[in-house]
């Protein structure tokens, strides 16, 4: 039997139980933006992540959640074959999308597709190439972060959701399954066909 993630209470998100499955850990300010910087001097590390990382939580802010964010999307700068990955990003405001902007303009050409999600009006006036905007309207999603690279054989993703405004609590994954589970629960609320 399926979930229906829109009968949700509004104080839940559609990703609310798969984040608690997650046992907690605060990530210092610090420690996300040295990953971060490392990922830039060194990027056949291609995540913002230590080592250790396979399925990590975290509580942090939306400064790092961009970090964090940017981090994951580098994977389809830097990780041959290009083309290899479908991109899937939402975003809570059209102003997260303007602040990036111009990192899809580039991203988007180097994905196999790029499914952007959010509010009316999204990315509205921008030609961007390989790209597919999706309204999040009246699905639940309003208050999550999600961004999520997926191929054939490999995937990583950051859920999130804000639990008080600018704190973000979530996890990221390099766990393949952990990933199309994540991309199933965006599928079925907003009724879309995303292909691999």
């Amino acid at each position: 039997m399926s979930k229906n993630y829109n009968s949700i209470s509004r104080n839940f998100s559609p990703f609310t139980q798969l984040i608690t499955d997650f046992k907690g850990k605060n990530i210092p300010d610090e420690q996300i933006q040295a990953d971060y910087n490392n990922t830039l001097n060194y990027p056949n590390n291609y995540f913002i992540a230590p080592d250790n990382w396979h399925e990590c939580f975290y509580t942090t802010s939306r400064n790092n959640m961009l970090l964090l964010s940017k981090g994951l999307e580098n994977i389809l700068r830097i990780k041959p074959p290009f083309n290899k990955f479908i991109l899937l990003s939402l975003f809570q405001r059209i102003s997260n999308f303007n602040s990036v902007a111009e990192q899809y303009d580039t991203i988007s050409l180097l994905s196999k597709k790029t499914y952007i999600i959010g509010g009316k009006g999204l990315a509205q006036g921008r030609n961007l190439s390989n790209v597919e905007i999706i309204d999040f309207t009246d699905s639940g999603l309003e208050k999550n972060w999600v961004v999520i690279a997926i191929a054939n054989d490999e995937g990583c993703a950051l859920i999130a959701e804000e639990f008080k405004p600018g704190r973000y609590r979530g996890f990221f994954t390099t766990n393949r399954n952990l990933t199309n589970r994540c991309l199933n629960i965006i599928r079925e609320l907003l009724n879309i066909e995303i292909e691999i």
